[in-house]
């Protein structure tokens, strides 16, 4: 429990200093001044839509934090499903946190505070989501790694396909929420997804890990 905690809180400190934290003040600019349109549909769209479009390489590409990272976890005793938890925790304490940060500032732009269901809606919208991104990205991680994340062509074009993907991931909650009406009903498919992710998606990545760990400490 003391390394998983102690792999949290490195994961935490990284994305905290690391010059990419400042993309989120455009971020949440530009998903604010898209609230403010009367006909866009839930003010959280947008703040969801940024919110992962700047997370993406925090879970696509949880190898490298920084450039020599994996080098170093590599020569520690810690098992792989270790350090692939502790990251996993990490960006879902970063994207629970970021997610509240940018609904203060949707909350004090809005002439109109968002309303209790849409804002705990908005929150279970997430989880529908975070769980299968972590899977989804300790694949990619393994898979295809980047050793430095800049805000070039690649990793832009990285963050739009992840935002393709997230609309896609969003139909289950949709369902329940506009056609059913009740969001609480994606609670089922929320508590399936984080299962997948925590018995199937970490140990597969962790051995993928280990198969593949020369190959991956070439990457570029």
């Amino acid at each position: 429990m003391a390394l998983l905690l102690r792999i949290v809180t490195i994961d935490l400190r990284l994305l905290a200093t690391t010059w990419r934290t400042a993309a989120y003040f455009p971020l949440t600019a530009g998903a604010v001044l898209v609230a403010l349109w009367p006909y866009g549909g839930s003010p959280y769209i947008p703040v969801v839509a940024a919110l992962f479009a700047g997370l993406e390489s925090q879970y696509a590409n949880i190898l490298f934090r920084s450039p020599r990272e994996f080098e170093a976890y590599a020569i520690v005793p810690v098992p792989w499903e270790t350090i692939i938890l502790g990251k996993n925790i990490a960006t879902l304490i970063a994207t629970y946190g970021l997610y509240g940060l940018m609904s203060l500032a949707l909350w004090y732009t809005l002439p109109e505070r968002p309303s209790g269901p849409e804002t705990y809606g908005g929150s279970l919208w997430i989880a529908t989501l975070a769980f299968p991104f972590l899977h989804i990205g300790n694949q990619i991680s393994v898979r295809k790694p980047r050793r430095r994340v800049e805000w070039s062509f690649d990793d832009v074009a990285s963050a739009f396909v992840f935002l393709a993907m997230g609309a896609l991931l969003s139909i289950p909650y949709f369902l329940c929420a506009t056609l059913i009406g009740e969001p609480l009903l994606a609670l089922p498919y929320i508590g399936g997804a984080a299962a997948f992710w925590f018995k199937f998606s970490i140990p597969r990545s962790a051995l993928r890990v280990r198969s593949t760990i020369n190959d991956l400490s070439l990457t570029l």
